[in-house]
């Protein structure tokens, strides 16, 4: 939920239209979010890209992409989080890494200082990082 609500202030920010329905809520219930994969891809053919939230919802579009034979990286573009899981994966997946590292250091340090001062709430930003693979290309 927070990817989606940041990607939407991210899109407002640039003053980008955004359309609710191309927003697609999906379940760890794999039989069923391929299901609803499916049936947005083919329903909305003018989409080019899906943007998924996790390497696991990834799994489910690359599924639903081969099982409609539609070719990621020639007929649809795929753009995930969680880089290390996607590496595997043919086509290679591009993804937004996370600074793994960074977030672990700062974690320790939110738990230290929630110790020291319940009553108190921290944030902490990272930048991530675009690694573009062979999963997005210019479709038109």
């Amino acid at each position: 939920l927070l990817r989606k609500k940041f990607f939407v202030k991210a899109l407002q920010k640039n003053n980008i239209r955004i359309n609710d329905n191309l927003f697609l809520d999906v379940f760890h219930d794999q039989k069923k979010s391929k299901a609803r994969i499916k049936d947005f891809i083919t329903k909305n053919n003018e989409v080019t890209v899906l943007l998924v939230s996790s390497h696991t919802f990834a799994t489910y579009a690359i599924d639903a992409c081969r099982e409609l034979n539609r070719e990621i990286g020639r007929e649809i573009s795929l753009i995930s989080f969680d880089a290390d899981v996607l590496s595997t994966f043919s086509p290679h997946i591009t993804t937004i890494s996370q600074p793994v590292d960074d977030v672990t250091k700062y974690l320790v340090k939110l738990i230290d200082s929630k110790i020291k001062s319940i009553g108190r709430n921290y944030r902490f930003l990272y930048k991530p990082k675009l690694i573009e693979k062979k999963s997005v290309s210019n479709i038109t």
